[in-house]
């Protein structure tokens, strides 16, 4: 069951999905800082809380918010052969099972826009 939902203040929401991880309150606003509070919502879809948050960001994504925006933008996207158990996976091993070279082309967008962008204009 979701824990968070678009209403909520972002502080409230960070709260809610660390569970008092200090690792995963960086990792939360490291993303924020990128512009993507959307991600903290998928985090929740996806049941991803606490030390994995934190595990996401800094083991699989050295750290990186806009690879962990990559990364969960191929999820949600079904990008890069990038499925739930994959992810899973990277999570507990170290960004193990992750093919980086099929998220080149996201980190490229990103790297150019610093956030994801959005649907193209009608």
């Amino acid at each position: 069951m979701a824990r968070i939902n678009s209403e909520m203040q972002v502080k409230d929401a960070i709260a809610e999905i660390v569970d008092g991880n200090p690792g995963a309150i960086t990792a939360c606003v490291d993303i924020l800082n990128h512009g993507e509070a959307s991600c903290l919502l998928y985090l929740d879809e996806l049941g991803i809380y606490g030390a994995r948050i934190y595990m996401l960001w800094s083991d699989v994504c050295d750290r990186n918010a806009l690879k962990t925006i990559a990364v969960l933008y191929a999820h949600q996207h079904e990008l890069a052969g990038l499925d739930i158990q994959t992810l899973n996976h990277a999570i507990d091993n170290r960004g193990e099972g992750i093919d980086w070279s099929g998220l080149e082309p996201i980190m490229e967008i990103l790297n150019s826009y610093s956030v994801i962008p959005g649907p193209p204009a009608s």
